[in-house]
């Protein structure tokens, strides 16, 4: 977790129990107070026009909205462009709050477009700046993020605003780190400090020196140096408040981190047991399911597996009660706006009803006979067919909560497959980790690589609309991931390309293909690289009812006169297997290293 400057701001859920009755009020007085203020020079009304939008930004999003139209009627009259950049930045933070992302990142264009045409607005240009950056990088736009986060830190520096060039520094510093870049993250971290002036608060300091520790840890090496970030981060959190629990939970866990990848279990246990002891306090079901999670990794690593498998069970039970709980509080929101909309179709009925009624009696006062026998046949066909209606209007709700029954059983089956594949795979890993033969481990690594394969199918089938079908490119972009990620070897040097067509498969041969690359790309990742360094390749392409999946790497190739049908490789009597299943043909060759060649035939099911 990340503190001192928010990486996010302007993410914020506002008292709806207000209600409208707050908003006219906030509106009347507005007007009340615009009235009063028409004495005041225009650019003094523009600024408390905006000074208020920012006073209403926690209370009412209405009233934000409406200051600030007020204030670019004021900027036209003012006809100046640092005045209409700022309601542009304004419009950018009040749909950023609304979480209407497309229209906050135009008016943020639009004022930095207007803030890059001259020197004269360039404090203005290094907030929009950053708060492009805060907005790109949860949208996964992590190019843009790093680009308009250095754009803010330049104009900080050159206008000496060393706290804002300090938490910028520290914002690219995160980006690095979570691409995994940690040399340039270490070195940015740095130069945060160095920027920092006298009088910083005490938790930039905290957040720093703990994420420079974490750092080090998921870099793998240089322990010394994240127990000394660690150290200095633990002596800072004794200057907070006490009420700072946050900050004190995560010094302890700084500790435990430290000395569990230290490998000294009983001092990493002291500090893991000091750190769950502020969770009450936190009262975070977040939090506790992480903590779980340490505990079953504890446990794990003193061989104590019962404690640890029992662990693991609390941390996706609860984890999945904390997703159950969000899809409760949806499907409340979704039932009270039916049931608003119901009770307004019944009041639009009861009024076409008096309506109705109205008219009858007209016409039965100028028509007596004539309106009876009329009204009569009338209100027998209504009964008749309403009762239809009613009937058919039963019989279609029913097929409907037939089809929904349906389709969440399928859905939930797919999420608690995929939960006790990954329960499964996790008892893999943590085995792994405590046998002693590097041949059994590598053995049970290759097991965890194979049922995190069909974990990640069934992930996708879990978000899929048709259960059948599963869109290739996702899922095997997913699965290069997730087995890259699984490889305990240094391979950050080995790049993985893939070139793979928009398509869709059935199940049957998702799950094929996935252990086909699962076992050419683990084999790649662990034998064809004796330096470290290379790329590997995986096309997949579909031609004349045909896919045609491609992997080459550029290593040191198959041993001499290799056949990949008579092999004694588990790995390729795998895939020789599924290859005969796919009713497909798999060809070997090594050109500047492996190439292997597996066509089959193109069977997509009806969705």
């Amino acid at each position: 977790m990340v503190y001192g400057r928010s990486r996010k701001p302007l993410r914020l859920l506002f008292a709806l129990i207000f209600g409208v009755n707050i908003c006219l009020s906030q509106v009347l007085f507005a007007q009340k107070q615009a009235s009063s203020d028409k004495h005041l020079p225009k650019s003094q009304q523009f600024e408390k026009m905006l000074e208020s939008a920012m006073d209403h930004l926690y209370t009412s999003t209405d009233s934000v909205l409406y200051y600030i139209k007020k204030a670019q009627s004021r900027a036209k009259n003012l006809n100046d462009d640092h005045y209409i950049a700022r309601v542009h930045m304004h419009y950018g933070i009040y749909y950023d709050v609304i979480s209407d992302y497309d229209s906050a990142i135009y008016h943020y264009h639009q004022a930095a477009t207007i803030g890059e045409r001259g020197d004269s607005i360039k404090p203005l240009l290094q907030d929009v700046y950053y708060y492009l950056s805060i907005l790109y990088e949860p949208l996964n736009e992590t190019k843009k993020a790093m680009i308009y986060a250095q754009k803010s830190l330049q104009i900080a520096l050159q206008l000496h605003n060393w706290g804002d060039a300090a938490y910028t520094a520290s914002s690219i510093a995160d980006i690095y780190w979570n691409n995994g870049e940690y040399q340039k993250a270490m070195s940015t971290y740095h130069k945060a400090l160095e920027y920092a002036p006298p009088g910083m608060p005490v938790s930039f300091y905290f957040t720093s020196y703990t994420n420079m520790g974490s750092i080090y840890i998921d870099w793998g090496e240089k322990l010394d140096s994240a127990k000394h970030f660690f150290d200095e981060a633990y002596l800072l959190s004794k200057e907070l408040n006490e009420n700072d629990v946050e900050y004190q939970m995560h010094a302890e866990a700084n500790m435990f981190k430290y000395y569990f990848d230290a490998g000294d279990y009983a001092k990493a246990k002291y500090y893991l047991d000091r750190a769950y002891d502020f969770i009450p306090r936190l009262n975070s079901p977040y939090l506790t399911s992480f903590f779980y999670q340490y505990y079953s990794d504890y446990y794990a690593a003193v061989d104590q597996m019962d404690s640890a498998f029992s662990y693991l069970q609390k941390h996706y039970h609860l984890r999945d009660s904390i997703n159950g709980f969000e899809l409760k509080q949806n499907r409340q929101e979704m039932e009270a706006k039916y049931e608003t909309a119901k009770k307004e179709k019944h009041i639009a009925q009861l009024q076409n009803r008096q309506k109705i009624d109205k008219v009858r009696k007209q016409i039965l006062l100028t028509i007596v006979i004539f309106t009876a026998v009329l009204f009569l046949i009338t209100f027998v066909f209504f009964l008749v067919n309403r009762k239809k209606s009613r009937k058919l209007a039963e019989q279609n709700e029913i097929i409907q909560r037939s089809y929904n029954e349906i389709e969440n059983l399928i859905r939930e089956s797919h999420h608690r497959i995929k939960n006790n594949l990954q329960v499964v795979s996790s008892l893999l890993k943590m085995q792994s980790k405590n046998v002693k033969s590097e041949e059994a481990r590598a053995s049970l690594l290759e097991a965890f690589n194979r049922v995190k394969t069909i974990a990640v199918l069934h992930q996708k089938l879990q978000g899929s609309q048709t259960f059948t079908v599963i869109q290739l490119r996702e899922f095997i972009n997913q699965l290069t991931d997730s087995i890259r990620g699984s490889i305990t070897a240094n391979n950050d040097d080995i790049t993985i390309y893939t070139d793979i067509d928009e398509l869709e498969v059935s199940t049957d041969q998702s799950i094929s293909l996935g252990l086909i690359i699962n076992e050419l790309l683990t084999n790649s990742l662990k034998y064809a690289f004796e330096d470290g360094r290379g790329s590997i390749h995986i096309d997949l392409h579909e031609q004349d009812k045909f896919l045609n999946l491609l992997i080459v790497d550029s290593g040191k190739g198959f041993p001499e006169q290799f056949n990949p049908l008579e092999t004694s490789s588990l790995g390729f009597k795998i895939i020789n297997s599924l290859v005969t299943k796919l009713n497909g043909q798999i060809s070997v060759s090594s050109e500047k290293g492996a190439r292997v060649n597996i066509s089959f035939p193109y069977k997509q099911e009806a969705a």
